[in-house]
């Protein structure tokens, strides 16, 4: 026996009432809690993905520096080998 037996049909329509009522406000607070924990891991996924965005841009950029200095490289010594040869040619 517990204690809903004691009360009267219009009390308990009350309670039960009031029961329906906290669980609504509690599922709407569960929704919010989901709503925001999605929008914090969408902000810290874009987080990431940007400070992976500056990192692959750093790498690019220490790429195109490296081969640019590897292709000046290259059209030195085709330069040189060129006039060693024209140099050769000549009989010099």
């Amino acid at each position: 026996m517990n204690n809903t037996d004691k009360l009267l049909p219009r009390e308990r329509v009350c309670l039960m009432n009031a029961i329906a009522e906290r669980d609504k406000l509690i599922s709407e607070k569960d929704r919010l809690i989901a709503h925001y924990k999605r929008q914090y891991e969408i902000a810290v996924r874009q987080r990431l993905h940007e400070r992976h965005e500056r990192a692959d841009k750093w790498k690019d950029r220490l790429t195109g520096a490296v081969l640019a200095i590897a292709a000046a490289a290259m059209v030195w010594l085709t330069l040189y080998s060129l006039e060693q040869f024209w140099l050769w040619a000549n009989g010099m």
